[in-house]
């Protein structure tokens, strides 16, 4: 497109050249014609540009965990890409998280084609890509397209780039939810073209799909995407978190964190949520509950399943000062009342907690808000 507009402006800029240098000796009639065309081509050309300029408004503030080093390699080419079509870098994340996800972190299984996107550029042949950089244009421009069709919509756009534009339509402005995801799925296997007993896809080997004959596309692909992306505190920037504090050395308190994290970007803060096997099931918590849930499923007990509040939890452990905190011992906010809020210290200022704006979360205890609610009120459940 670039190039063809160039030459566009090009051929523009010789016809005006040529005609000013003539205009003189034309009849009045055709100068006026000349304009006109001379017109016309100029809104022709900035039709076409337009679209390459057009910004895909919106940013993504996630950062990356669990991103293998072979994807990592690819956050500078895909922050350029981005920007050239006209979209904000920090969504380089989100596609570290696809790319890692696409290519399970070894990027020689993909042959070259490292978004998956051969399908995209060649309307439905796998295998076609095998240049890195092509891969990431196409790939770009995939997410790009299901992003603006979705209306900026990321949960929808993420599934998109693996269910394809037909799954935004199909939704009709609601929510990705897994029923949701289950049914489109199941509906297009149910179409001619998917019906076969040889295209079985998912359901080859996820039992769940099956159950469904969902076996069009990955139900759970925005479930294993999200996996990889960590929901940042508004003011986070959308940076990588390559920083996020190592592992400690207790196995208690390490299970405790690894329980959680695994819900990290994917699960939505439920006032009250969490006090009730269902809610425990279907991953729906507030902060104390979420607490709780983390830690019960390394063998610690702090309090029962439908009584546990933060006001039950900071009555838990040992009262530790702020300057001795360490990795593991839960953390207080004064939000809406004293000791309101809860989570776990993960170290270097982090915390892992489900708070009613990020849902499940890495906080910053350093940022204008939490440090403004944290008033020194620490617990240690486990030494």
């Amino acid at each position: 497109m670039a190039s063809n507009d160039s030459v566009l402006k090009d051929i523009g800029k010789a016809v005006a050249v040529k005609g000013m240098a003539s205009i003189g000796a034309l009849p009045t009639a055709l100068i006026g014609i000349g304009i006109a065309l001379l017109v016309i081509l100029g809104l022709f050309i900035a039709g076409l540009t337009e679209e390459e300029n057009t910004d895909y408004g919106g940013t993504a503030n996630y950062g990356v965990k669990g991103i293998s080093a072979q994807v990592m390699q690819f956050k500078t080419p895909i922050e350029t890409e981005l920007q050239k079509q006209g979209m904000d870098k920090s969504y380089a994340n989100v596609l570290l998280a696809i790319m890692q996800q696409e290519s399970g972190g070894n990027i020689a299984r993909t042959n070259g084609d490292v978004m998956q996107s051969s399908e995209s550029m060649s309307g439905g042949r796998m295998g076609v890509i095998t240049d890195p950089n092509t891969s990431i244009y196409y790939g770009v421009k995939h997410f790009k397209n299901v992003l603006s069709q979705a209306s900026n919509k990321l949960d929808t756009a993420i599934q998109s780039y693996n269910f394809g534009t037909g799954f935004i339509g199909w939704l009709k402005g609601s929510e990705p939810s897994l029923d949701k995801r289950f049914s489109f799925s199941a509906a297009m296997k149910a179409k001619p073209a998917y019906a076969g007993a040889a295209y079985v896809g998912i359901c080859r080997s996820d039992s769940e799909a099956r159950s469904h004959n969902a076996c069009y596309g990955d139900p759970r692909y925005l479930d294993r995407v999200k996996g990889y992306l960590v929901a940042l505190e508004n003011g986070g920037g959308g940076n990588v978190i390559s920083n996020m504090p190592a592992a400690g050395g207790n196995e208690v308190i390490e299970k405790a964190i690894a329980t959680g994290s695994t819900i990290v970007g994917r699960s939505p803060y439920v006032w009250g949520g969490g006090r009730n096997q269902s809610d425990i099931d279907a991953r729906r918590f507030d902060c104390s509950s979420f607490v709780r849930w983390a830690y019960s499923s390394a063998g610690v007990n702090l309090g029962a399943v439908s009584g546990t509040t933060t006001d039950t939890l900071v009555q838990r452990g040992k009262s530790v000062s702020k300057d001795e905190m360490k990795r593991g011992d839960i953390v207080f906010f004064d939000t809406y009342k004293v000791n309101g809020h809860v989570g776990i210290y993960l170290g270097d200022g982090k915390f892992l907690n489900d708070s009613s704006s990020q849902g499940v979360s890495i906080g910053d205890m350093n940022s204008r808000y939490w440090s403004k609610t944290f008033r020194g009120v620490v617990k240690r459940v486990v030494e």
